[in-house]
């Protein structure tokens, strides 16, 4: 197989481009831009000309694995599916597009142009890598490559408080999830019939006895659990959706790649991918749809209350990916197929409207709408670049955000007697009519005359000159949301393949037409957001009466949690780090102790512990456990320290007993020479320890003393009466004389 027709290198190649490209910064400035764009148009290429791979009959033809550990069942795996195709459509379409949107978006002296594409371009790398992996572990990489990727993105401003805030609680959302989603790909890979290749997976969630070993629901459906989770955190979905918002601090072009087409999706991509798994267990379906639902309708209805341009695409994009999320994760292959349709479409329209935003802003210096007043006369085709976008978000016909939201209603009529299927219906129309009232409500701030009551603009901005890639390129990703929508055929033969791929069953078709009901229903979603429209005067006074405590929302809740965490931590650590040594080691000891004796806890065989072989052994060891009691007890540290010489000729003794002289004598030698070097160091200490202490101290050293020599010694016994395979000190003895030339292995070990 020819490089070219290989992931792997794709990958590299793309990483490469992500070390090497920003070094071009200090010679061609924000023109750099242009290059980068190349390396998402070729990965853009790549994917198109393997487009027979993914959809026909050789779909399993690009599939590789490189091994890594045999021995933990490690490697390194590609497989391009549909649902791969068409992410890496996605994101390389759009990146290449936002790429060259930045090379008139900044300027010539805009700081750390070089780490902003270097964490782009590795953040494209990463996403490709994502949606290609084949085995969970690959997975899991990619995915905290993305995460800390985006860190670096959202807090591109790092001098701007918010930025770091924002780029804070994102990385601290996302990382919980992803935490849970290792453990549970553990779970899938180590039970019973499972696996850590995702293919091999998902054939035996989907169908249990397919390969001839029943798998464990209890952790079947566990694993999926964490999956999920790790899901709800990257996508913004309730509880965690908070967070979106928030890193609407970062540069608009990243607002459009990561929270338009490319990070937010890497968790609706996860949902898409275990879909046939989840759709097993109806309990993990309806999480799914429950969650979906009240994101929806959260998100549309928090984006009513907004005045900034970009924080009503913010919550928006919340309410979509609810959406997306409510029909993906539904387990049904009609409403899967409907997803994958807004999806494509979410991808296009939402990226440009994000682009139309920081058009706006670079031309009025302003987002918010009382400051925007007649920008629809001044700047005609930035006004229909967008208008071109609401259409398609709204769900207007002939156009595909609507041809997703069509498929929908006609599966969900044609079930309405399920009830899931009523719930998705319910919320699909009610959170669709709030979909279409922010919809206007954007179009509305951004363009439309504000006038007083003299009948002016109080607010109207002499307009700043911008580059014509500024109105370009989001008129080319608004219209192509309106462009799919005139090509159903198109659409409906990728993603049905898709979907055909996942649940192995038709889905149906995607049609402009679908009957006199679902029209209905979609004049009834129209007429009820043009209302909520209509009545935005009335509506936002309701909202101020119904609004809670910002205290006791989730941005709230957040915040609190973590200052909490964070001066909790501040008073342990002010409690157990007191500066104190002595301190110090009692709560490293103590916690030692108590580590030992729950490992001690589940032991069995002390009848096959070996005490002691005679009566001298016996008598020096009562002899040592004496002098460190002493040891420990003196109150003198002369005394202190000839005690513990006393307790190392002791351990001398036992081994001249055991038959080695050598060894004891090596032992003495250590001891007399550390006995020096501690009398040298008496004669700087005072001669006394500090009488500062508690007189419970000495007590409590000799019991933590003891304790800590009891536990030690009986983990001893326990691990070495437990030992399974043969000792080292067998190979010690055969090696030592090929390798060091000697006979005698204290000598030996000794000089290495």
């Amino acid at each position: 197989m020819l490089l070219w027709d290989r992931a792997a290198p794709l990958i590299v190649c793309y990483f490469l481009a992500a070390l090497l490209i920003p070094f071009l910064v200090k010679y061609f400035r924000q023109r750099t831009f242009y290059f980068a764009a190349l390396m998402p148009f070729s990965a853009l290429v790549w994917t198109l000309s393997h487009t027979r791979q993914a959809f026909g009959t050789g779909s399993q033809g690009l599939a590789e694995f490189y091994q890594w550990s045999s021995a933990l069942d490690l490697e390194i795996g590609f497989r391009l599916t549909g649902l791969s195709w068409l992410m890496l459509i996605v994101i390389n379409l759009v990146g290449s597009l936002i790429l060259v949107y930045c090379a008139q978006y900044f300027s010539e002296d805009s700081p750390r142009l070089r780490q902003f594409i270097a964490a782009f371009l590795g953040f494209a790398a990463s996403m490709s890598g994502l949606v290609l992996s084949d085995h969970t572990m690959t997975l899991y990489f990619f995915w905290e490559i993305t995460t800390f990727s985006s860190f670096i993105l959202i807090g591109h401003e790092a001098e701007e408080r918010a930025s770091r805030a924002a780029a804070r609680q994102a990385i601290l959302v996302t990382t919980t999830g992803s935490l849970s989603m290792f453990a549970g790909f553990v779970i899938l890979g180590i039970m019973p019939g499972g696996s850590f290749r995702i293919s091999e997976l998902l054939t035996v969630l989907s169908s249990p006895t397919a390969l001839g070993t029943p798998i464990e629901p209890v952790a079947a459906g566990s694993g999926l659990a964490l999956i999920l989770f790790a899901a709800v955190t990257k996508s913004a979905i309730f509880p965690t959706h908070f967070w979106l918002p928030s890193a609407m601090a970062a540069p608009t072009p990243v607002s459009a790649f990561l929270h338009a087409a490319a990070m937010v999706k890497a968790g609706i991509y996860l949902i898409a991918r275990f879909a046939p798994a989840f759709a097993r267990f109806p309990v993990l379906t309806w999480a799914i749809v429950i969650l979906g639902a009240v994101t929806m309708l959260l998100g549309g209805y928090a984006a009513l209350r907004q005045t900034d341009l970009k924080l009503v695409l913010a919550f928006g994009t919340v309410s979509q990916l609810g959406f997306l999320t409510m029909l993906i994760g539904s387990g049904s292959p009609q409403l899967y197929l409907a997803g994958l349709c807004v999806l494509a479409a979410h991808s296009t329209f939402k990226s440009g409207l994000f682009l139309t935003t920081g058009t706006i802003e670079k031309q009025t210096g302003t987002r918010e709408f009382p400051s925007l007043c007649g920008l629809g006369e001044r700047s005609r085709t930035l006004a229909v670049c967008a208008l071109a976008g609401i259409l398609s978000m709204s769900g207007i016909p002939i156009t595909s955000g609507y041809l997703g939201k069509e498929h929908a209603i006609t599966a969900l009529v044609g079930s309405a007697d399920n009830r899931q299927s009523a719930v998705v219906l319910a919320v699909l129309i009610v959170g669709s009519a709030l979909t279409f009232a922010y919809s206007l409500r954007y179009f509305w701030g951004a363009f439309s005359h504000k006038h007083d009551r003299e009948g002016t603009c109080p607010h109207r901005q002499k307009l700043r000159a911008t580059g014509k890639t500024l109105t370009i390129i989001p008129g080319v990703l608004t219209g192509l949301s309106l462009l799919l929508g005139f090509l159903p055929g198109a659409l409906d033969h990728f993603l049905r393949q898709t979907t055909i791929q996942s649940y192995e069953q038709d889905p149906g078709n995607l049609h402009l037409w679908s009957g006199i009901l679902p029209a209905l229903v979609t004049v009834v979603i129209l007429a009820a957001g043009f209302v909520l429209f209509w009545k935005r005067a009335r509506l936002a006074r309701v909202q101020r009466r119904l609004a809670f405590s910002p205290r006791w929302s989730a941005q709230g809740l957040y915040s609190r949690t973590i200052r909490s965490l964070e001066h909790g931590a501040a008073w342990i650590t002010g409690k157990v780090q007191t500066g104190s040594l002595p301190a110090d080691l009692s709560v490293i000891f103590t916690v030692s102790v108590v580590a030992t004796g729950i490992c001690l806890l589940g032991i069995n065989d002390m009848h096959s512990w070996h005490f002691a072989d005679s009566f001298g052994q016996a008598f020096i060891c009562f002899a040592l456990i004496g002098m460190a009691a002493i040891c420990v007890a003196s109150q003198r540290r002369l005394n202190a320290v000839l005690a513990l010489s006393a307790c190392g000729a002791a351990v001398a003794a036992v081994y001249v007993l055991q038959g080695a002289p050598d060894l004891a004598l090596t032992q003495l030698v250590v001891e007399a020479v550390t006995l020096t070097l501690f009398l040298l160091v008496l004669r700087r200490l005072p001669a006394r320890f500090s009488r500062r202490v508690s007189r419970w101290a000495p007590g409590y050293r000799i019991l933590i003393a003891a304790a800590c020599g009891v536990g030690i010694v009986l983990l001893g016994l326990s691990t070495s009466s437990a030992r399974i395979h043969e000792p080292v000190s067998n190979l010690v003895t055969t090696e030592g004389s090929i390798f060091a030339g000697g006979q005698n292995l204290v000598n030996i070990l000794l000089v290495d």
